[in-house]
């Protein structure tokens, strides 16, 4: 018997390990909402929906032009008129198509992206980057939800 395969065989192999990836790519819209609202709810209390509730929720855009972060986080308060206490926020987050090219990719990105977005809306801290209020908000991610780590949080 031979031990080397043959052209054929080969292409089909590619293709069998492209399917993986191909079926993630179909599914990776629904599934980054389905983790954005599972991490909202269970680590931030709904806060996160309830602060963008009139503006349409966190956005996810897929963005090719992403080629060196695998996301990033864009925020703004938005005005309400005069004697409306409730602060409104507009949230959107950038995805790379290009690095997240997997369920555990995607799911760290929003993570860590999420993690942001909580200093923003619900600690109202525009200028914290990683610092100490972030490590906490990656601490409480990693207690609700155990399959991210924190240096995982970070590294994204």
């Amino acid at each position: 018997m031979s031990s080397h395969k043959t052209q054929s065989n080969q292409s089909q192999d590619t293709k069998n390990a492209r399917k993986p990836q191909r079926s993630f790519a179909q599914q990776r819209e629904q599934l980054a909402v389905d983790l954005v609202q599972a991490i909202d709810q269970q680590v931030m209390g709904g806060k996160l929906s309830a602060a963008t509730a009139s503006t349409g929720g966190v956005h996810l855009i897929w963005s090719s032009k992403l080629r060196t972060a695998a996301g990033k986080a864009h925020w703004n308060r938005v005005k309400q008129p005069m004697g409306d206490d409730l602060n409104q926020h507009h949230l959107k987050i950038e995805l790379s198509p290009k690095l997240i090219t997997s369920e555990d990719k995607l799911r760290n990105t929003l993570a860590h992206e999420l993690c942001h977005c909580a200093l923003w809306v619900i600690d109202l801290d525009p200028k914290s980057h990683h610092g100490k209020q972030f490590k906490i908000w990656s601490k409480a991610q990693v207690i609700q939800r155990p399959s991210l780590t924190g240096q995982e949080l970070s590294n994204y």
